[in-house]
């Protein structure tokens, strides 16, 4: 159902914002894909071609559309991290990924090798979790990827088994062999 009142001239930067166009440019949708559809039709070959050119049927708005969710490209914008502080960027991009305050401990073992746990971390993704054993025993870890290259890092521990594990939760694995130290090392 079209929204009744719209500020602008331009459908991109009006109505469309709120995920429905106002009933002018509803209209307006309405028809250009309607031609966008009609003109990817291919047309038949001389001898199917009927004498007379096609009918195109009328415009007709929909009786009653049912909302779906609306679908927006997303943007996210890069984090940077205070260069006053020594910080833990990626090795193959340099996006920042953590800060040296949230370092927990540096005593663990990733799949390359050792690997740092850290309290938080920016420009980080996270995939769906899965339990995996490990070398403190099973866990439900997510492996998590740099946003600016999409490398894998490691992981993020979402639920630890054993009672003695349970400082992990919400703690992530970054393995030494993808981040670097930058900003006031000596």
């Amino acid at each position: 159902m079209p929204i009744d009142y719209c500020d602008y001239n331009n459908p991109v930067f009006c109505c469309f914002r709120l995920g429905q166009p106002c009933s002018t440019h509803y209209n307006w949708l309405q028809k250009s894909l309607y031609l966008k559809v009609s003109r990817s039709q291919s047309w038949p070959t001389e001898l199917e071609r009927p004498s007379s050119p096609p009918q195109q049927p009328p415009l007709q708005q929909p009786q009653q559309q049912t909302q779906q969710p609306t679908r927006m490209m997303v943007k996210t914008f890069q984090a940077y991290l205070p260069s006053c502080h020594r910080t833990y960027s990626c090795v193959h991009c340099r996006a920042h990924l953590a800060n040296h305050d949230e370092l927990i401990s540096k005593s663990f073992q990733g799949s390359q090798g050792r690997a740092y746990l850290f309290n938080s971390v920016v420009n980080v993704g996270c995939g769906p979790a899965e339990e995996r054993v490990l070398l403190t025993g099973l866990h439900a870890v997510a492996d998590i990827y740099c946003e600016c290259c999409k490398t894998t890092l490691g992981w993020k521990y979402e639920h630890a088994f054993e009672l003695s594990q349970k400082y992990k939760e919400g703690k992530y694995i970054i393995e030494l062999a993808h981040m670097i130290k930058e900003n006031g090392w000596d």
